[in-house]
């Protein structure tokens, strides 16, 4: 359910995507002067300039200002699309196999690993004692019911990096064999490998290891330790030293002379209100079930006050606010919802697993997660993208919602806009599966809603099967 939903829309590339998708293609395409390497510099227009704002540059060449993971990720996927469509004489920098292909690359790098993140919070879920159906409550409702989902159609690194993140945490959470706490190592480095802010959650892990596990901690840094090597590889091949990040060499444009490291300074209050219940990006405004988390870690903590995997996390969340707060960018651009909160969400969505399973909280849980993912389908069917305005969901992306005009804008993939055949390629530029076999307006969301539905079925059906059988087990006990 949850893959298909990210699979179900396309939304295109603007300046992000783009930065991402031009160091794939060059590293990628053969017979270029940056083949193999991570260089866009051929991406430029004829004044050589990037064509993104989301550039770095090192000793005169153009590169990425992206932490590289999903590049990596995207590069493997890419890869061996150029070599079939090769194999088989069709030119993958044709304007039809360029859209494709992009919507492969983030099939691979957003969509599936939205879904493996949804996996890993229902296997934490029930680690932390929910029932089934309540942890595949979580599941759900921390993936379609958050920000997650509706980034998870466009190449963003955000999704990916918290969706390992999750995975890494489920293998902390497991049994105590050292080659899974090596792996959760190396997810956790992968994951600071595609969001350098990750390592918010790497240190918390790290803090829980040395507490509870100590044991254990030399498999998991022996887990990341190939990712941090590759890390400060990239790092010094792209920008010339091991600590050099991609943030710290991006276009002035986007630095601050008088913050640290050229982004950070002393946290903002009116923009914490901003980021938790204010309108403009407010992540529990949007998201209105992750109310519940806090809750949820309430009754946690007060039923298990010495619990350190609860302490440590519930911090971990703080932290990111706090970061978050205290970064310049902290409105994420032209976007919807406070995205850089999302690598939060697994670590904040550990809450709602602790809740009292009672009906009136199955009650409160339903509603809210009908609110929370109507938002997230009503952004993820428009755009996760949007132009700057006080009330970017409830206002501009509804509107254009209730009016049935989906999809609505035209950023261009590779900057097809460029390409002569641009006026018939556009209204292919962002899409969902119901426009392409002919749907209109909010009919086009019908075969997305008609799987969801099945797969609720299916899903109550499994569950009323597993509680008789544990019904029958009593009994016969």
């Amino acid at each position: 359910m949850v893959f298909v939903s990210a699979a179900y829309f396309f939304g295109g590339a603007a300046d992000n995507q783009n930065s991402r998708l031009f160091a794939i293609y060059a590293f990628v395409e053969p017979n270029t002067p940056d083949t193999g390497t991570f260089r866009i510099d051929r991406f430029c227009n004829t004044n050589g300039e990037p064509l993104t704002v989301d550039w770095a540059r090192h000793a005169g060449h153009y590169y990425s200002n992206k932490a590289p993971g999903s590049i990596w990720l995207g590069s493997l996927v890419y890869a061996p699309l150029v070599y079939i469509e090769r194999a088989l004489g069709i030119a993958y920098d044709s304007p039809v196999f360029i859209l494709a292909n992009a919507y492969v690359i983030n099939l691979g790098v957003a969509a599936l690993p939205l879904a493996l993140g949804a996996m890993a919070m229902f296997t934490l879920a029930l680690s932390m004692g929910a029932a089934a159906g309540h942890a595949v409550w979580v599941a759900l409702a921390s993936t379609l019911g958050t920000l997650w989902f509706p980034y998870s159609t466009q190449l963003w690194g955000h999704t990916t990096a918290a969706a390992l993140s999750a995975m890494g945490l489920t293998l902390l959470k497991g049994q105590e064999k050292p080659t899974r706490i090596a792996a959760a190592g190396t997810l956790t480095g992968l994951a600071v490998c595609t969001d350098y802010l990750i390592g918010v959650s790497a240190c918390a892990a790290t803090a829980w290891l040395l507490r509870a596990r100590p044991r254990l901690l030399l498999p998991f840094i022996l887990g990341a330790l190939p990712c941090v090597i590759a890390l400060m590889a990239y790092h010094t091949a792209c920008f010339g030293s091991p600590l050099a990040t991609a943030s710290q060499m991006s276009n002035p444009t986007m630095l601050a002379e008088d913050r640290a490291l050229g982004l950070f300074d002393s946290i903002s209050l009116p923009v914490l209100w901003q980021l938790t219940f204010g309108f403009t990006r407010g992540l529990f405004a949007h998201c209105p079930v992750l109310l519940l988390a806090p809750v949820g870690y309430i009754y946690g903590i007060r039923s298990a006050p010495r619990d350190s995997w609860l302490w440590i996390h519930a911090l971990s969340v703080g932290a990111y606010f706090v970061a978050n707060a205290s970064f310049h960018g902290w409105h994420g651009g032209l976007t919807v919802g406070s995205r850089y909160l999302i690598c939060a969400i697994p670590q904040l969505a550990l809450g709602l697993a602790l809740l009292p399973w009672t009906l009136k909280m199955r009650w409160t849980a339903g509603v809210l997660s009908a609110l929370s993912m109507l938002n997230m389908l009503a952004i993820a069917a428009v755009n996760p993208l949007a132009p700057i305005v006080p009330n970017p969901l409830y206002g501009h992306t509804y509107s254009l919602l209730l009016s049935g005009l989906l999809t609505p804008f035209t950023f261009a993939v590779r900057r097809l806009d460029l390409h002569p055949a641009w006026p018939m390629l556009k209204q292919f530029a962002m899409w969902n599966w119901g426009e392409l076999l002919g749907l209109d307006g909010l009919m086009s969301l019908l075969p997305w809603l008609c799987m969801l539905a099945l797969g609720a079925v299916f899903i109550r059906r499994e569950l009323r099967a597993e509680r008789a059988r544990d019904v029958y087990i009593a009994c016969t006990i």
